[in-house]
């Protein structure tokens, strides 16, 4: 199974726990974020190093950040203040149909070029932060974007999709687990109808305030993982007391040992 670290870019205490955990050989996933800000361009240079045992993917941040692309391109996903608008605003937005997929797509361009020229290469595969490239008219903006590429040499995408009956076996956060996975799994079948690869599988979805309970969720979100090319995302840090116990959990974890591969491996 795949262990994916979200957020890398965000900050530096992320930076530095998500390139400690690939040396380690504790994760084969990088999702990075590459149109922040704050977004490290040493940091990044560090977990570069370990390409030959990483998966390291483009997540795109589509919410409370600026555009990369021109605002003039961009309208529809932004709000007055000239950033992007909230989750739960561009949610609304894309039920209503007030969002333009070829914003989305200019968008998804201008953060995917942005990963080549600090890679040198093209990301191994594309998610999101808060998922949000499965929502109703993104979704449709980042299928318009993977129609400019061949899926046969493409990256792979990640989709959230999740059965009742696995939210259930699980029995972490069902509901929320359920919330995520729905459009994921709409997101996955819109995926393997234009022949993208894909991951079968997808764990991590838990209510943060429950953090303390991690290492037992952890246990539980291997046990039940489908496939080899399933996802456990993760999201390691070492400042905020969620991500904290993430990293330290992810470090020694017993029901990580001898089952983390790539996607490409799998």
């Amino acid at each position: 199974m795949i262990v994916c670290a979200d957020d890398f870019g965000l900050t530096t205490d992320i930076n530095s726990a998500v390139i400690h955990l690939a040396g380690q050989g504790r994760i084969s996933g990088a999702s990075c974020m590459v149109a922040l800000a704050h977004f490290d361009r040493m940091a990044f240079s560090g977990l570069l190093k370990y390409r030959d045992r990483l998966d390291i993917g483009l997540h795109l941040a589509l919410t409370d950040s600026p555009p990369t692309h021109a605002v003039a391109g961009v309208k529809s996903l932004l709000q007055s203040s000239s950033l992007f608008h909230s989750m739960g605003s561009l949610l609304r937005r894309g039920i209503v149909g007030a969002l333009n997929p070829d914003d989305v797509a200019r968008e998804i361009r201008s953060q995917y070029d942005r990963f080549v020229e600090y890679a040198g290469c093209p990301p191994d595969y594309l998610d999101s932060h808060l998922h949000v490239h499965q929502f109703p008219g993104v979704r449709d903006g980042m299928l318009r974007f993977l129609d400019t590429l061949d899926p046969a040499t493409g990256p792979y995408i990640r989709n959230s999709a999740m059965t009742v009956g696995k939210a259930i076996r699980q029995g972490v956060s069902p509901l929320k687990c359920l919330a995520i996975g729905i459009p994921g799994a709409y997101f996955r079948g819109a995926l393997e109808q234009r022949g993208w690869r894909t991951n079968n599988g997808f764990a991590g979805i838990y209510a943060y305030d429950g953090h303390h309970s991690y290492p037992i969720y952890l246990s539980r979100f291997a046990e039940c993982m489908e496939t080899r090319t399933g996802i456990i995302m993760t999201h390691p840090g070492e400042s905020e007391p969620w991500r904290e116990i993430e990293y330290r959990t992810l470090l020694d974890a017993d029901c990580l040992t001898g089952r983390i591969n790539r996607f490409c491996d799998a």
